[in-house]
Parts: structure tokens; sequence; C-alpha cells
């Protein structure tokens, strides 16, 4: 590697180019990649099928408005991981609407969360859609916090 990516550079592939988008929201600095011409959106770990992780909803939902107005209603979306055996794993735009909306109710006060232990990590569990459920992270902020929390 030899420099960051930017959002809204591109990466000229010879007969396409793909467009970077700075997605905060699972991490501060995740990114998506966005190809126009398929139309195409490569999330990483930002969306995927199962449990997401959320570092921030207001991070997260400020992503999610930009997706939604960038990428149009047919856009065939790759996330990272979670397919089933050698197939890859698909969601669709309906699946950033329904994100959008849980994690809008979450902010909200609308849509109710459960304490959860996703794989260790404190968190507050929201459910999304059959597909999708989140797991909005609870980091402790000291080091006092984490041993009370063992």
């Amino acid at each position: 590697m030899t420099q960051w990516l930017q959002h809204g550079e591109t990466i000229d592939l010879g007969d396409r180019t793909i467009e970077v988008l700075l997605t905060p929201g699972h991490t501060k600095t995740s990114v998506v990649l966005y190809d126009a011409a398929m139309p195409a959106l490569f999330t990483g770990d930002f969306l995927y099928p199962g449990g997401l992780f959320v570092e921030s909803l207001e991070e997260y939902r400020s992503t999610l408005d930009m997706l939604l107005q960038r990428v149009p209603e047919n856009v065939t979306i790759y996330p990272a991981h979670n397919g089933r055996g050698r197939k890859t794993a698909t969601l669709a735009y309906s699946d950033l609407k329904d994100l959008h909306r849980a994690v809008c109710g979450a902010l909200e006060g609308t849509v109710e969360g459960e304490l959860a232990n996703a794989f260790g990590i404190p968190s507050m569990a929201y459910p999304v859609s059959k597909r999708l459920q989140m797991f909005v992270l609870k980091w402790p902020s000291s080091a006092a916090e984490l041993e009370r929390g063992k």
C-alpha cells in the first residue's frame, strides 16, 4: 500500500472505474467500492447478511443517508462474507432501506433493543429484517468500567 484511499477517489481498472466511498459507522475508516456501470456496491464489513457490528449509530445513519441517495434502486450489494458454502451472498437496495429504518428507530427510541453479548462484546441487539440484525457495540470507556463488566 502506498497511500490511503480518499472519499470520492476513483480507481481506474481499464474498462471500468470504481469509486471509493467513506462509510463510517461499522468503523471510522470503513470504505465501500461503488461500480456505477454495473451497478454494484462492494461493502466489505459495512453491510452483510447476519449480525452487523455498529460502532456509531449516528455515523451509520449518515452513511446510509449518503448511500441511499448515491446508489440506484437496482444496485446489487456484494458483502465481504456470510454467503452459504461457495455461494456469494448478495443484498439489495431494500436491505439498505431496512437498515436505515432500524438505525433511525434505534436513535429515536422507537425500535427497542435488547442487551446482548455478541461474540463476547457487550452490545445492544436490534432487529432489522429476516436477513439482518445489528449489534450496537458498548465498549468500556475506561479500565475501571472494563473490570466491572467482568
